[in-house]
């Protein structure tokens, strides 16, 4: 009995406590590993930039077809005409901008200020609440930059959070407008599987 008494102490005091500690030493490294891997997923600005300058390509284009091809695979492709986003606004699958249909009306969201629907086909809305200025032309562009514009609250951030933002802003179209006259186009990006898909399309502008 005394023997053995000695065996099991012995054991104890040399291998038990190392066995406790040993998969807290393994998994730090590990965490570390890959929060740095979610670090380095991210493009830098000048490729995230170009691929934001693709799309407005696309859009100064009215490209629908090859629009599909850059939309996020299961979230599709939101609308707004503000940038209070919000789950009201229209969202568009990959599927659903291919074969898109240009002569029915859908209702988009209000009107900020009378609250009245924005009801608008395809190209109506296009016209007026995504390409109604040349972007490409006059735009002064920053990346992860969420700046308010007007009164309407941005909520861009908040809705999208891991999101990469690239903004296209016309500071003044008329001279004579005094900076009333501003817009703003904002292409959201969020990843899925390692690459990063357009996920929101966002138009802001002067309201009264």
């Amino acid at each position: 009995m005394l023997i053995s008494f000695l065996l099991i102490n012995l054991l104890s005091a040399c291998g038990g406590s190392s066995n406790k500690d040993a998969p807290n030493t393994e998994t730090r490294p590990k965490i570390e590993s890959i929060e740095l891997e979610t670090r380095n997923s991210q493009p830098d600005s000048t490729l995230i930039k170009n691929k934001a300058r693709n799309i407005a390509l696309i859009l100064k284009n009215g490209d629908w077809r090859t629009l599909a091809t850059h939309a996020h695979p299961k979230e599709g492709i939101r609308f707004s005409p503000y940038a209070d986003v919000n789950a009201d606004n229209l969202v568009f699958k990959k599927e659903d901008l291919i074969s898109i249909d240009t002569t029915k009306i859908y209702v988009w969201g209000t009107y900020d200020g009378s609250g009245s629907p924005i009801r608008r086909t395809v190209p109506q809305y296009y016209r007026e609440f995504i390409y109604d200025v040349d972007f490409l032309e006059q735009s002064k562009i920053t990346h992860n930059q969420f700046k308010q514009y007007g009164n309407i609250y941005n909520t861009i951030e908040k809705m999208y959070p891991n999101a990469l933002n690239v903004e296209y802003y016309i500071p003044n179209i008329d001279p004579q407008m005094k900076g009333f006259d501003w817009r703003a186009l904002r292409f959201v990006f969020t990843q899925y599987e390692k690459k990063w898909y357009l996920t929101a399309i966002i138009h802001s502008s002067y309201t009264s």
